[in-house]
């Protein structure tokens, strides 16, 4: 018999990645915050979010981020 704990699942349900509409990037900067992340992301689409990946423990930046674009374009970069 399972229980609540055998049962995995996200905690949040999302269509990010079949949206196309997220990007990962790699190499940000330790210092940056997110709303430099979104700053800079701004010159390729409207941003509905910009998260830099911070880890638990430490409390600092893992230097990755997710960035979320109002509308699904390619980008070249």
């Amino acid at each position: 018999m399972k229980t609540k704990t055998d049962i995995k699942r996200p905690s949040v349900i999302s269509n990010d990645v079949s949206e196309g509409r997220t990007v990962f990037v790699k190499n940000v900067p330790f210092s940056a915050n997110n709303d430099d992340l979104r700053n800079c992301m701004e010159q390729f689409g409207q941003v509905i979010y910009a998260l830099i990946c911070i880890d638990p423990v430490t409390e600092h930046s893992k230097g990755t981020a997710f960035v979320k674009f109002q509308v699904c374009t390619i980008l070249c970069v």
